[in-house]
């Protein structure tokens, strides 16, 4: 990590957010600090602020033929102008999209 980039993880730790540490030559992934302020092993450890989840909401409509399509946050993913067409909407599903 650059300088610049500590400095920044440290910043954000100070106000408050919350910090994720990596260990170097391990695969245990990024793992939650405690709260407050992380003992910084900058030789053994990458520090990151913790990624805040986003959240699609997918819907799902079926039309009277049986075809099926998804829209996005409101959306239609097949382009079609939905009043020239009969749809039926049978799913909402709200997923997070990782980091």
């Amino acid at each position: 990590m650059t300088l610049e980039e500590k400095i920044a993880v440290m910043q954000a730790c100070r106000d408050g957010k919350k910090i994720q540490s990596f260990e170097i030559g391990t695969n245990n992934g990024w793992l939650d600090t405690p709260t407050g302020s992380p003992a910084w092993d900058w030789s053994r450890k990458y520090y990151r602020v913790k990624p805040i989840p986003q959240r699609t909401q997918y819907n799902w409509y079926e039309s009277l033929e049986g075809t099926v399509f998804i829209s996005v946050a409101g959306t239609r993913a097949d382009g079609r102008n939905q009043s020239a067409y009969r749809w039926v909407k049978t799913t909402t599903e709200t997923v997070e999209v990782k980091a």
